[in-house]
């Protein structure tokens, strides 16, 4: 079976630092539907595994759990329903011992828990898939760990969405990825390796002039101090160039490329701006994974939320979106998020202005079947042509085109509402079908696409 991936690279972004003064919204394109018929299966959390069954099921009248690549899920309270089109839902004690499931998990603290179970799609039972924030990232071991699994990435191809060749080093920890690996078989190895590329940085005031003598010379921002020994220092703005440890001043304002979120703190590239700030009104700007959030007790109860190891930053009252220009609430925070915040002041107590998740984009398979509903697949034959016409904006459009002999996948799908138009012109017969599908963040979504014949 040939599959198409398609990634939609070409995002319309509103600026960072306009989120403040711009209230976002998603303009969804209503399309007429014709000569179609989709079934749509649901989508599915993040947090997700596709591998076989260990063992059968344990199913008692209190509780019951599966183990799948090791790991205990408690099913207690998650639906049970085949993948696949034209099948009745499973019960518990169908899930046998060596059956291929998908499972959507809640999150990816202990213990786990599933939301939905289902049968993987029959023509892709033999892949065994993982996805979620990474959690560890070992460079020279190369391995990550994935809702407590180990996976050996040496082997690995790497894509992100982001346009450059993806490299080993900019996997971080707080990254949201997808995994496909070999089998099912500790230990665990991954052939493919997507993630969502993101970089720790904080942009700040230097709280003080650097001791540039000092073996490992080393820089305090937000009362945060930061090894620089081994970063490139470079100058912002159109000169560019580079600069010296010894033309850092207290109060500079400078932009700190971090290696992780890990303490100590490591810089790979300090950036100098190219005015000084020497005020306490300065835009600080945090990019990093949520280490913690608490809410108080207190009447009225506020939120803060820990990154950068120690870092407290109190988010409130800030105005809270989505990765992918969605409002979000507190509510919708989760342990290991990446953010980027905007505070007013590198003053304590921080607090923020703006708080934008960076919220996964959502991955959806098409399944294409005949009008007989037979599952199409043409082997070497791409006769299958797709266009995905996703509106992001007023009169902003990006369609995605492809051709396949049957199924095929767009990775990266803005949240919304998109068109999906599937074509084939097999032995001169031309069918065809069109449907919206509707898109949520941080999900994994699987749409039948049932084709009719065109007349002539």
């Amino acid at each position: 079976m040939f599959r198409k991936e398609l990634t939609c690279f070409s995002r319309i972004r509103v600026p960072f630092a306009l989120l403040m003064f711009v209230p976002l919204l998603l303009a969804l394109a209503v399309l007429p539907v014709r000569n179609a018929t989709a079934c749509d299966d649901g989508g599915q959390t993040g947090f997700m595994i596709q591998a076989p069954l260990d063992s059968a099921a344990t199913c008692t009248a209190t509780s019951s759990s599966i183990s799948v690549l090791g790991l205990s899920i408690d099913i207690s309270k998650a639906s049970l329903g085949e993948e696949h089109w034209g099948h009745s839902g499973l019960s518990c004690t169908d899930l046998q011992s060596g059956l291929a499931v998908k499972v959507t998990l809640a999150s990816d603290a202990t213990p786990l828990a599933a939301t939905a179970v289902r049968l993987a799609d029959e023509d892709d039972q033999a892949d065994v898939k993982i996805s979620g924030l990474l959690q560890a990232v070992d460079t020279t071991g190369n391995t990550v760990k994935v809702l407590g699994l180990t996976i050996d990435i040496s082997k690995a191809t790497l894509k992100s969405d982001d346009d450059e060749p993806p490299t080993l080093s900019q996997l971080a920890v707080g990254q949201f990825a997808m995994l496909t690996l070999s089998s099912s078989t500790a230990p665990l190895s991954a052939t493919k390796l997507l993630f969502h590329l993101v970089e720790v940085k904080v942009e700040a005031p230097l709280d003080s002039t650097p001791d540039c003598t000092a073996a490992s010379p080393a820089i305090s921002v937000l009362g945060l101090t930061i090894d620089i020994s081994k970063a490139s220092l470079n100058k912002e703005g159109w000169g560019g160039g580079t600069f010296a440890c010894t033309d850092l001043t207290a109060g500079q304002m400078v932009k700190v490329t971090l290696a992780s979120d890990a303490i100590p703190l490591v810089a790979t590239e300090l950036e100098m701006g190219e005015d000084d700030c020497r005020c306490d009104r300065a835009a600080v700007k945090i990019s990093a994974p949520l280490v913690s959030i608490t809410t108080s007790t207190s009447t009225p109860p506020t939120t803060t939320v820990t990154v950068l190891g120690t870092l407290s930053v109190d988010i409130t009252n800030a105005f809270l979106v989505g990765g992918e220009d969605q409002t979000v609430t507190l509510a919708d925070l989760m342990v290991g998020e990446f953010v980027k915040m905007i505070l007013p002041s590198n003053t304590a107590p921080l607090t923020a202005q703006v708080v934008e998740v960076e919220t996964p984009a959502s991955e959806v398979e098409f399944r294409v079947f005949d009008h007989k509903r037979h599952h199409v697949d043409d082997g070497d034959v791409k006769d299958v042509s797709a266009a995905v016409t996703v509106t992001k904006a007023k009169n902003k459009v990006v369609t995605l085109h492809t051709t396949s002999s049957g199924n095929f996948r767009v990775a990266n799908m803005p949240s919304g509402q998109a068109k999906v138009v599937v074509t084939r012109v097999n032995s001169g017969q031309k069918s065809q079908a069109a449907n919206l599908v509707k898109v949520k963040a941080r999900t994994t979504k699987s749409v039948s696409i049932i084709l009719k014949p065109v007349k002539r």
